[in-house]
């Protein structure tokens, strides 16, 4: 719908008796207009940077992921082309309202600046063709919806938005939310638990889910398990795939029953089906592969896993698991190289000690501070990328 307008203005700015003696010019306005909206999402990437928001995911392009890089403060994912970016941003505590609306606008604004201020500069065709160009991408944009909310980016900036239908924009909470969501993954459980512990936090949903993510870092099962049983109804199929999940990990480091834990895995699992999509339910089923012996079936479990892990926490989730199949499969040593990739990506999860102590690998000699992931190399010099399934 919104290229109808652009056709229109097209049409009656052109004059098509002229529009093929100047096909030239429109040519240029087109090249001119590609290559602009090319540029806007690193030219986002610098508003938000100046702003003082801290990057911690970007995406450029769509379709499969073919290169992926992390640091403890953000996530590069790098995808086939056509190119564009989108940013995940952390920031501070003091300016979640306003941050919020930096994020949304340099999305919808930036093309705009980089498309109608050259065009304004150029001959008459040129004008016209980067005009249109620029109205048809900021309208992509615009009609875009929000993953939170389900409402278009249009409705959002252009026209009031109340409190009860869009409160991305409203509530604090949720920014909040999303802020500790990532301080835990990344290993920051200190930020992590001030903010769940501010006012208006305590007792969401959001929170617990954060709290139990702690305790399970630090290797405190039972504690994870209390917290889970706090969660609300409406919560109760996530938090019993929790449960089960928690309940594989600790018969992993011997803090529980492993029978036990395959049992109750096997008797959640027709109540689980509404979850089977998500990356947990893959976590648990690895597990639960691993510890009935079927490691080739756990294997596929993990790489449906590593396809939607995107921080520090999943990916060593993942391999701590892969070192568990490779080691039943009789690599120790490979499963011994896949436990210091973990380490070196988080070093403050618990689980990585658990499962090299189950497995009889020696301690590793990584930093404990963590490495930056994009740091890592492979021997012939090119960025490893830890989301990568190991190779025996």
């Amino acid at each position: 719908m919104f290229l109808v307008p652009a056709a229109v203005i097209a049409l009656l700015t052109l004059k098509p008796a002229g529009v093929f003696r100047h096909m030239s010019q429109i040519v240029e306005g087109a090249v001119l207009a590609s290559a602009l909206l090319a540029f806007s999402p690193l030219v986002s990437w610098a508003v938000i940077s100046v702003l003082g928001v801290q990057i911690i995911q970007i995406t450029i392009g769509t379709g499969p992921v073919i290169w992926r890089g992390a640091g403890r403060s953000r996530v590069v994912l790098v995808r086939t082309l056509p190119l564009g970016l989108a940013v995940r941003s952390l920031p501070g505590l003091e300016h979640y309202r306003r941050d919020v609306r930096r994020s949304v606008a340099t999305r919808f604004f930036v093309p705009a600046v980089l498309t109608v201020i050259p065009a304004l500069v150029f001959p008459g065709y040129v004008t016209v063709t980067t005009l249109v160009a620029a109205y048809a991408s900021i309208m992509g944009f615009a009609m875009t919806k929000s993953s939170s909310s389900g409402r278009r980016v249009f409705a959002r900036i252009l026209a009031p938005a109340r409190p009860e239908r869009d409160p991305e924009l409203f509530d604090p909470a949720i920014a909040m939310s999303r802020h500790a969501n990532y301080a835990v993954s990344f290993g920051d459980l200190e930020t992590a638990q001030r903010l769940i512990s501010e006012p208006g936090m305590q007792g969401k949903a959001t929170s617990l889910g954060v709290a139990e993510a702690i305790h399970e870092i630090r290797g405190e099962h039972e504690a994870a398990l209390a917290v889970l049983a706090r969660y609300p109804e409406r919560a109760r199929t996530f938090a019993t795939l929790e449960a089960v999940r928690l309940g594989l990990i600790a018969a992993e480091a011997g803090r529980a029953d492993a029978v036990q834990a395959v049992a109750d895995t096997e008797a959640a699992l027709g109540a689980l089906a509404s979850l089977a999509r998500t990356e947990m339910y893959a976590s648990m089923m690895a597990l639960y592969r691993v510890e009935t012996g079927q490691a080739q079936d756990a294997r596929a479990w993990v790489n449906q896993q590593l396809a939607s892990a995107v921080t520090p926490l999943g990916i060593a989730d993942c391999l701590c698991t892969r070192a568990r199949i490779e080691a039943a499969l009789g690599r120790t040593e490979h499963a011994g190289r896949i436990l210091r990739r973990a380490q070196s990506i988080a070093p403050w999860y618990a689980r990585v000690a658990a499962v090299r102590g189950r497995l009889g690998i020696a301690q590793m000699a990584d930093s404990a501070s963590g490495s930056d992931m994009s740091q890592i190399t492979t021997q012939a010099g090119r960025p490893a990328d830890p989301w990568t399934t190991p190779q025996a």
